[in-house]
């Protein structure tokens, strides 16, 4: 559900197209097959396994790193469930937020870690703490970069996830240009 909303989320944020598109921690790129009509797809993802498969399943994919991913250039910037499982979220943030062009958005996704999220993976039978952090701080951290476009909570009505979108504002010089 998270992925659907998500794509749909940026396409309500971008009428236009979804142009060139990033997918930070994509695994094995369950997303890029929602994004057939982005302009390109391109991904980072820390593991070599999850990302021959991606590749093998998606050939016109392209493996990027955050260091070697090119600054103001992708017009959709996707973080969906993965932020939360770094120490480091709020520095990861801050550089995917300079990767997205002025008027493009960044759309996250993560777990609320509220008691009814920490008693469905209980109930699941997941057991330790892999995640470092909860959407609502990963948020705060946004907000230090980019504007709030719109929000979804999953699934309706039980806050166990949220999605949100963020669009990096178009500055005056940038206008000009």
């Amino acid at each position: 559900m998270r992925i659907f909303a998500a794509s749909e989320l940026a396409r309500e944020c971008m009428p236009e197209g979804l142009g060139r598109v990033l997918d930070f921690g994509a695994s094995v790129g369950e997303l890029s097959h929602l994004l057939h009509d982005a302009g390109s797809y391109e991904f980072i993802e820390k593991d070599d396994a999850a990302s021959r498969f991606l590749t093998a399943q998606n050939p016109a994919a392209v493996r990027q790193t955050l260091p070697g991913a090119p600054r103001d250039t992708y017009d959709a910037v996707f973080a969906i469930d993965s932020l939360e499982h770094n120490k480091n979220y709020a520095e990861l943030l801050g550089e995917l937020a300079e990767l997205v062009t002025p008027g493009g958005v960044l759309v996250l996704s993560g777990p609320t870690e509220n008691a009814l999220y920490k008693l469905g993976r209980r109930i699941a039978g997941f057991e330790g703490d892999y995640h470092f952090t909860t959407i609502y701080d990963i948020e705060k951290a946004a907000a230090r970069h980019l504007e709030p476009v719109c929000r979804r909570t999953l699934p309706m009505g039980l806050p166990l996830f949220r999605i949100t979108a963020w669009r990096r504002p178009v500055t005056t010089a940038a206008a000009a240009a």
